[in-house]
């Protein structure tokens, strides 16, 4: 019933729609207010995934990438800074 593919880095199979759920919760993270905007309603869009993949991949992916080291946010800055000059 549902597509299934094989993770390239585990070789574990997960369906379809639990890979593009993961995937699509990194891009809320990213630096462009777009990207983000169309990630979220990607997210509210994806009915079909399943219960246990949907909180894993809050628990420890999304929330995981919210924590900001001090590197990391001011390459994010620097990066910022260069896309608004472009």
């Amino acid at each position: 019933m549902f597509s299934i593919v094989t993770l390239a880095e585990s070789e574990e199979e997960i369906r379809l729609v639990d890979d593009a759920f993961g995937k699509v919760c990194l891009m809320i993270n990213d630096l462009s207010m777009r990207v983000r905007t169309l990630a979220a309603q990607f997210l509210g869009a994806m009915t079909l995934v399943s219960p246990k993949f949907l909180q894993q991949t809050l628990d420890k992916k999304l929330m995981s990438n919210m924590r900001v080291s001090p590197i990391q946010a001011n390459a994010l800055h620097v990066h910022q800074f260069v896309m608004e000059r472009m």
